[in-house]
C-alpha cells in the first residue's frame, strides 16, 4: 500500500533514518528491555514535493493494547 503526504497528496518514499547503530526503533510504553514484541523498525517516508516527513513503524500490529 502507498503511502501519500497528508499535505499535497504526492506518494512518499520510504527512506532510512541513521543513528549510531543504523537503526531506529519505535517501542510500545511502558518500555520492556530486551524484547522485541512490542518493538518495531521505524521508518521515515518523505515527501518529494514538499518535503513533509512522516515516520510509521513496520509491524504496526505490535502496537495494539
Amino acid at each position: 500500500m502507498k503511502k501519500k503526504c497528508t499535505q499535497c497528496a504526492t506518494v512518499l518514499t520510504k527512506s532510512k533514518a541513521t543513528s549510531a547503530l543504523g537503526v531506529f526503533s519505535a517501542m510500545k510504553e511502558p518500555v520492556k528491555y530486551f524484547t522485541k514484541e512490542e518493538s518495531s523498525e521505524l521508518h521515515p517516508y518523505v515527501c518529494s514535493n514538499c518535503g513533509l516527513t512522516q515516520w510509521y513503524v513496520e509491524e504496526p500490529q505490535k502496537f495494539k493494547p
